[in-house]
């Protein structure tokens, strides 16, 4: 039986996924701001790439958010709970990939921009959504592993006796 987790703040993924989302939509209003201050040709290269790299990154960031959705509840204590957001991760790598490939391709040959600036544009807006991304899955895990090391503590388990060295057992 497929569950949801019982609170958001345990969505890893689609916390990656709200940051790209609201990231591009900032990154969005500022393009349309720029396009009005830029010739028309440059104008519309810029909102082109602007929205074919934003549906991109949606895209990318699905798998791992969908993956952690509805997968199956891990077993208490297991350490299966990052599985899904680097596997969900790396096929968002491969669909940002295409996808980037596939805009610069039909950018090249569909606008009247020069393919330098068409390049410069999807290159921008690539590391731009995928750095914040990067930055809002790390801060993710790192508050999950936190949270995972306060509960073990809590718990009263401990993990070492503390009079013993365990790289070196005749240290005392």
């Amino acid at each position: 039986m497929l569950n949801l987790p019982s609170s958001s703040s345990n969505l890893i993924s689609l916390k990656g996924t709200i940051a790209v989302a609201a990231a591009w939509l900032f990154g969005l209003g500022l393009t349309l701001l720029a396009s009005e201050h830029v010739e028309s040709s440059l104008s519309e290269m810029l909102v082109a790439v602007c929205v074919g790299s934003g549906l991109i990154a949606f895209a990318a960031s699905l798998p791992g958010a969908l993956i952690e959705a509805f997968r199956r509840k891990p077993v208490a204590g297991s350490p299966d709970r990052v599985l899904p957001v680097t596997a969900g991760f790396f096929v968002g790598v491969l669909i940002r990939l295409a996808g980037t490939v596939a805009l610069a391709a039909l950018c090249r040959y569909q606008l009247p921009a020069s393919s330098e600036q068409i390049a410069a544009a999807i290159l921008l807006w690539y590391v731009y959504l995928t750095a914040v991304e990067v930055v809002t899955l790390a801060f993710a895990l790192s508050d999950y592993a936190f949270q995972k090391r306060d509960s073990l503590l809590s718990s009263g388990r401990e993990f070492a006796e503390p009079s013993r060295s365990k790289v070196n057992p005749s240290v005392q």
